[in-house]
């Protein structure tokens, strides 16, 4: 008749012997898991979230700054109904014969001045001095933006600090341009910058109707030289 065995339960070194535990699959798989769609991986340790624009950073301090940038885009904004209105008195008057201007004549000044060339001689000229003084206006904004900048020191560094700067330059006038930007230069205005507000859907419906006017204008042109 056999012995019954003993019982080796609370015998530390069968328990030492005994399997550990296993992990969890369910929290292994809910920590190896992709964030959700639609984040971006946002919440991934090491990524950063891109910052969002500031426009009030895209203008200097005060007033002043603001009202240039208005008026700029003004003038800039002008060039359209000018240049339709040099289209629609060209199609409608007889100075086409006589374009050539005599700068050493006053009268065939005055008469190149008075001709429906003017008016888009003006609208180059008023985009053209408009481009140059909003692309001056952001000088102060590009060299605020070289002391975040390595120093360039490589062959013919100070041509490639002009360039970049320039660079910078333009891409804060495009910036300046957008309407979240010139909203911000409305509000500095104040009260000057609400009747402003009201200019711009203004020159909207001028430029929309002189171009109208243009199309019509040279329509009626090419159909009376063909009759």
């Amino acid at each position: 008749m056999s012995s019954p065995r003993p019982d080796h339960t609370d015998d530390p070194a069968v328990s030492d012997t005994s399997e550990p535990d296993r992990p969890n699959r369910a929290s292994t798989v809910s920590d190896t898991s992709e964030p959700p769609s639609g984040s971006g991986g946002a919440d991934r340790p090491g990524s950063a979230k891109p910052a969002p624009i500031r426009p009030e950073m895209a203008i200097r301090p005060g007033r002043f700054d603001a009202a240039a940038l208005l008026t700029i885009w003004f003038v800039r904004k002008s060039f359209y109904w000018l240049a339709f209105l040099g289209i629609i008195s060209l199609a409608v008057t007889d100075h086409l014969d006589d374009t050539e201007i005599d700068w050493s004549s006053p009268s065939s000044l005055q008469r190149q001045v008075l001709s429906p060339l003017a008016a888009l001689i003006l609208a180059i000229v008023c985009r053209f001095l408009a481009s140059q003084a909003g692309l001056a206006l952001t000088y102060p904004l590009a060299r605020r933006h070289d002391a975040a900048l390595a120093p360039r020191d490589s062959f013919g560094s100070s041509i490639g600090v002009f360039f970049d700067r320039l660079h910078v330059m333009r891409a804060y006038r495009s910036l300046r341009w957008t309407h979240h930007v010139r909203q911000v230069a409305l509000h500095r205005l104040g009260r000057w910058g609400k009747a402003l507000a009201r200019l711009d859907p203004i020159l909207d419906i001028v430029n929309i109707g002189m171009a109208v006017l243009a199309l019509a204008s040279l329509m009626w042109l090419s159909a009376d030289a063909t009759a």
